[in-house]
């Protein structure tokens, strides 16, 4: 099958269906992500119990992610120098990993 002029494999346009399927048409900013992140990672035969396991990992890490930086920043409207430095540190961690997985996958 074609879409964009790019042909797609039948197997992944299954997992894309099973993607929106668990998803739904839930376009918000972290749902948004993890239909990518699902599409990317996932094997195009994943049953819907992998799909279902890996959104809720992926909810997870957007959970702790999200506590981590509430229980952090400095409280008031104004932003600290260490608030910046915690979203450095964040920042860097999340761009190491993709660089590792980027590496690891062969994609870079």
């Amino acid at each position: 099958m074609h879409v964009d002029g790019r042909v797609i494999n039948p197997a992944k346009l299954a997992l894309i269906s099973l993607v929106d399927e668990v998803i739904g048409n839930d376009e918000r900013e972290i749902a948004s992500g993890c239909r990518a992140f699902l599409v990317m990672v996932c094997p195009p035969t994943s049953p819907k119990m992998q799909v279902e396991a890996m959104r809720m990992a992926f909810y997870a890490g957007a959970i702790h992610l999200h506590d981590t930086i509430m229980a952090n920043l400095s409280p008031g409207p104004d932003a600290e120098p260490g608030d910046e430095a915690l979203l450095g540190r964040l920042g860097k961690e999340m761009m190491d990993f993709a660089a590792r997985m980027q590496r690891e996958l062969g994609g870079g």
